[in-house]
């Protein structure tokens, strides 16, 4: 079960912006608000990858042997070009790092293969803010390296698809189902990245649908751009495994 989580705020040294941060309770390792800070993470040696390397812009840190995943917020598209951190501020509750914690939270409860939440950082100024989430560290390669490096045996892609489908019957949509957020490892799936992620008590096949379909356009995607050992039969083979009961 998920543990309880505490809630804290400060104002800046600017006076200007709000910081609001939300931690599991009894934090393991301690928490400390310094956590969010690149500058601070390096002058302790808690950072054991660059965000250039691993998956996405993800900071990979060690504290105190706890391994953890640190990613801050970014946009993507055209309007990256405006800001590339920066959201419009809706409420609190309504902020990007806000809701992914709380989706995680009840995912953890829920007992799915997905990260746990560690802690979750806003920043506001004005009217917009940044913001920043760290989970706990989950072991794996991506199932777009997989794919790019060996062939999976029909038995995995059975097995994702029906990771898959425990989500859809906790009624979980995930808003970014590609080959880069599922993880395999030892036999074992887990979905991750789940910012804009929807856990909803009314089942729509649509939403489910479209995931499905673009995951299998991620991986159409990997296949164009060079060799990978991916192709019809493995599609089929997670669907099977999908529409087991």
């Amino acid at each position: 079960m998920a543990s309880s989580s505490v809630i804290g705020s400060r104002i800046a040294a600017d006076k200007q912006t709000h910081i609001h941060w939300q931690h599991r309770e009894a934090a393991n390792p301690e928490f400390n608000p310094h956590i969010f800070t690149n500058a601070w993470l390096e002058e302790k040696g808690y950072i054991v990858n660059s965000p250039s390397a691993g998956r996405g812009a993800s900071l990979f840190l060690n504290v105190n042997d706890i391994n953890l995943v640190l990613r801050h917020y970014r946009r993507g598209g055209m309007v990256r070009s405006v800001s590339e951190q920066r959201y419009l501020w809706c409420g609190l509750k309504r902020t990007r790092a806000w809701r992914e914690f709380a989706v995680l939270c009840e995912l953890e409860e829920k007992g799915l293969p997905a990260p746990i939440p560690y802690a979750c950082q806003v920043e506001r100024l004005g009217m917009s803010y940044q913001a920043s989430l760290i989970t706990y560290y989950l072991s794996g390669s991506t199932l777009a390296e997989h794919v790019c490096t060996a062939t999976l045996k029909a038995e995995y892609w059975q097995s994702v698809g029906r990771c898959i489908r425990a989500f859809h019957d906790h009624g979980v949509y995930h808003a970014d189902l590609n080959a880069h957020n599922i993880l395999l490892h030892e036999g074992k799936v887990s979905l991750i990245d789940f910012d804009r992620a929807v856990i909803s008590r009314t089942h729509r096949e649509s939403r489910y649908k479209s995931n499905l379909q673009r995951l299998k356009r991620s991986l159409g995607k990997i296949v164009s751009s060079g060799p990978a050992f991916y192709n019809e039969d493995c599609w089929v083979a997670l669907t099977h495994g999908y529409m087991q009961p």
